[in-house]
């Protein structure tokens, strides 16, 4: 909280927070470690999340354009992951919020979204790797 405090966010309702241009963030607690998030799921589940991640890694920065597209695709997939999942926060690594929302530093400095992206993208492969028998 005191993180979207700091970017300027308002309250809106019970763990959603607005920023000053209108985008809206859930405001979650610490995720527990990827692997676990993705042992935890079904396979369905695992896809699905991936898809949705992959998506956004996908989208360019280049143009302001880019950016709005961004926003508007992390928007989206925010309201998808709530509508399947009843606790986001438990499915979700805490550091993909921050990478939805800094497409405009993405922009400026690419290495600081590779950087970004590194462990999500390290996150989408845990989703699709095959679950081991245990």
């Amino acid at each position: 909280m005191e993180m979207a405090r700091k970017l300027g966010c308002r309250r809106a309702r019970r763990r959603r927070w607005t920023l000053p241009n209108g985008t809206e963030l859930l405001c979650v607690r610490r995720s527990p470690d990827p692997a676990k998030i993705a042992r935890a799921l079904s396979t369905e589940d695992r896809r699905f999340l991936a898809d949705e991640l992959e998506r956004i890694t996908r989208l360019p920065t280049n143009t302001d354009e880019d950016i709005k597209a961004w926003y508007a695709a992390t928007q989206q997939t925010q309201q998808r992951l709530r509508t399947r999942f009843a606790d986001v926060a438990s499915v979700v690594p805490h550091r993909l919020y921050h990478y939805f929302i800094d497409a405009d530093i993405h922009r400026k400095e690419p290495s600081y979204r590779a950087a970004q992206e590194e462990p999500i993208l390290e996150f989408i492969r845990l989703l699709r790797e095959e679950p081991t028998k245990t």
